[in-house]
């Protein structure tokens, strides 16, 4: 398995289930991608209705002639490198990405069925019933995610991209008097 891919470490705390992480990374050469293809019937190519490689497993990666790779779908980092070691078995091809990195990430967390009232209110909190019955709070400061709290007080986070930021994240709800669960 490619060295660098066992280098991503993504595990959030507790309180967040994840829903969907996404890795990019960029490999070191470009690819034929049509020669690439030829080695598996598990990877699509069609150049015609998308410009790159896609293999569907645990995860989906989209793999481009530029050598640029994206990785999404993915709930558990153990996946990922499963996921990579068998792209690199059935292709044959050991690539070594120049770097692999952690781009986006959504998650969820219970905050209580008070949240979406309370946070309608909150000054970074937007609600427009027209356009959906949930709460989307923007949060700039340093931590910079997005935080969507539905009426039963479900919370989807979105933009997180370290535990540290998670973490920090945990401090500011409980610092609004709210206490995380696993939804």
């Amino acid at each position: 398995m490619s060295s660098r891919a066992a280098e991503i470490e993504y595990r959030l705390p507790a309180e967040f289930k994840p829903a969907n992480i996404v890795i990019c990374g960029k490999y070191s050469q470009k690819l034929n991608l049509e020669r690439v293809c030829e080695r598996s019937h598990r990877l699509e190519y069609n150049p015609e209705s998308f410009p790159g490689i896609v293999f569907r497993s645990r995860c989906c990666f989209l793999i481009f002639g530029s050598g640029a790779i994206t990785v999404t779908g993915i709930k558990d980092v153990r996946d990922f490198r499963l996921d990579m070691a068998d792209l690199e078995r059935i292709t044959g091809l050991e690539l070594q990405p120049v770097e692999w990195e952690i781009k986006n990430s959504t998650a969820s967390t219970k905050l209580g069925p008070t949240a979406h009232k309370e946070l309608q209110d909150h000054p970074s909190g937007e609600y427009a019933p027209e356009s959906g019955p949930h709460v989307i709070v923007r949060i700039k400061d340093g931590l910079r995610c997005t935080l969507v709290v539905t009426k039963t007080g479900h919370c989807y986070v979105t933009g997180l991209k370290s535990r540290r930021q998670a973490e920090e994240l945990l401090a500011l709800l409980r610092s609004w008097g709210y206490t995380p669960k696993v939804a």
